[in-house]
């Protein structure tokens, strides 16, 4: 929200909408933007595989030149959105994107300033430590 003061229309992108694992973020976007009735979305389902979630990205923006910018909630539509911004010149007129998780191209694409922000999951965080935690537990 904090990245369109004046609102205007954006895209969500989702790889594979009901996914138990990317459903409740696109749902908590969906819930904070209600609060913002100046900043329209479309939800957009892209698909699992990176080829066809950066075909669906460019066909959207490509149909919605007025718009302000691309959020994304998985790692294939996240890289194709960052990939779209700049393949389209999009930064230049004012688009913003973001979204989670963290490729190569997605990192480099950040690093060069053409998203603002990714979430990264820290996988080593979020499994292998918790599991160590409950082993540690169990044996002392």
């Amino acid at each position: 929200v904090s990245l369109l003061p004046n609102g205007g229309e954006i895209g969500l992108f989702i790889a594979t909408p009901g996914a138990a694992n990317i459903q409740p973020r696109i749902d908590g976007a969906k819930d904070t933007l209600k609060a913002h009735p100046n900043i329209k979305y479309d939800v957009v389902a892209t698909g699992a595989a990176v080829a066809a979630e950066l075909t669906a990205i460019n066909s959207w923006a490509q149909g919605h030149s007025s718009a302000k910018g691309m959020f994304a909630v998985d790692a294939g539509s996240t890289q194709g959105l960052a990939q779209t911004i700049q393949k389209q010149g999009l930064k230049a007129k004012g688009w913003v994107g973001g979204g989670y998780d963290l490729t190569p191209i997605t990192e480099q694409l950040l690093h060069a300033g053409y998203i603002e922000f990714t979430i990264d999951q820290q996988p080593y965080l979020q499994g292998f430590l918790p599991i160590l935690e409950l082993y540690l537990l169990q044996v002392s």
